[in-house]
C-alpha cells in the first residue's frame, strides 16, 4: 500500500502518512522521491529496517519515523541528508550504537532516538550539533559518560537521557548549558556531589529530573536560583541533611 501512495506522490514536496495504521515494510523505492523535503511515516505499524535508501534524499529537513516496530540500526549515512532539522526514530526496537557521522548535520536542532534498544556509548562528534536544541536518548542502553564535546552544544534546551546505563560524576559539560529547560538524567548510574552551586549553572531550568542515581552531599539551596523551576524529582539518590528553606522561594 505504501509504495503505490509514494509513487503517486513522486512529484511532492513532503509526505505524510502519520497514524494511518499502515504496515509492512518501508519499500527502498522511497529513496526515489528527489523532491521531499518532509518525510512523516509516525504513529504506523512498519517493521524491518529503514531503508538506506532514504539517504538518497539530499533535501530532506524533517524526519520522522516514531512510533512504529521499526528494527535494525539507525543508518550512518543518514548524514548524507545533510539539510536535517529534525530527527525522530523514537518507539522502535533500534538496535546497535548511535552512527557518529549525525554529528556532521550541522543544520539538526531536534534529535529524537528515546525508547529504542541502542547501546554503546554518547558519540562525541555530537558535540558538533551547535544548533541542537532537543536531545531525546532515555529508554536505551547507553553505557559510558557524556563527552566533554556536549558543552559546545550551547542551543540545548532539552536533554533526557533518563533510563539508560550511564555513568560517572554529574557531567561537568551541562554545566555550561545554561539554556537548558529540561533536564532528564534518572536511572542511570551517576554519581558524586551535586556542588554548591548546582542551581546558579542552570537559571532556566523548568523541570530537572535527576532521581534513581547515586549522587551524594547535602541537598544544595542554590536550586531556588532557577526561578522557572516546576519539577525538581531526585528521588532513589545518597543526599544527607534537611531540605532547604530557601527552595519556597520557588513559585511556579
Amino acid at each position: 500500500m505504501l509504495l503505490s501512495v509514494v509513487l503517486a506522490s513522486k512529484l511532492s514536496c513532503a509526505y505524510e502518512a502519520t497514524c494511518k495504521r499502515l504496515a509492512g515494510s518501508i519499500s527502498p523505492h522511497i529513496g526515489k522521491l528527489s523532491f521531499l523535503n518532509s518525510l512523516d511515516l509516525s504513529d504506523n505499524s512498519f517493521r524491518g529496517e529503514i531503508p538506506r535508501e532514504v539517504s538518497n534524499l539530499f533535501r530532506l529537513q524533517n524526519l520522522n519515523m516514531s512510533y512504529n516496530f521499526l528494527g535494525g540500526e539507525v543508518p550512518s549515512n543518514l548524514s548524507h541528508c545533510f539539510k536535517l532539522v529534525t530527527i525522530a526514530l523514537d518507539h522502535n526496537s533500534l538496535v546497535g550504537q548511535i552512527p557518529s557521522e549525525l554529528g556532521s548535520l550541522s543544520k539538526l536542532t531536534k534529535l529524537h532516538l528515546g525508547s529504542n534498544n541502542l547501546s554503546g556509548s554518547f558519540p562525541a562528534s555530537l558535540g558538533n550539533l551547535t544548533y541542537l536544541q532537543e536531545l531525546r536518548l532515555s529508554y536505551n542502553q547507553l553505557k559510558g559518560e557524556l563527552p566533554d564535546s556536549m558543552s559546545r552544544m550551547r542551543s540545548l534546551t532539552l536533554i533526557d537521557v533518563s533510563v539508560n546505563q550511564l555513568s560517572g560524576e554529574f557531567p561537568p559539560p551541562l554545566y555550561n548549558l545554561s539554556s537548558l529547560k529540561g533536564i532528564g538524567l534518572s536511572y542511570n548510574y551517576f554519581s558524586g556531589n551535586l556542588g554548591s552551586n548546582i542551581g546558579v549553572s542552570f537559571p532556566k531550568a523548568e523541570k530537572i529530573n535527576w532521581g534513581m542515581n547515586l549522587f551524594t552531599g547535602t541537598f544544595s539551596d542554590s536550586f531556588a536560583n532557577a526561578s522557572n523551576l516546576q519539577i525538581l524529582d531526585l528521588p532513589g539518590n545518597n543526599f544527607t541533611g534537611n531540605v532547604p528553606a530557601s527552595l519556597g522561594r520557588c513559585r511556579t
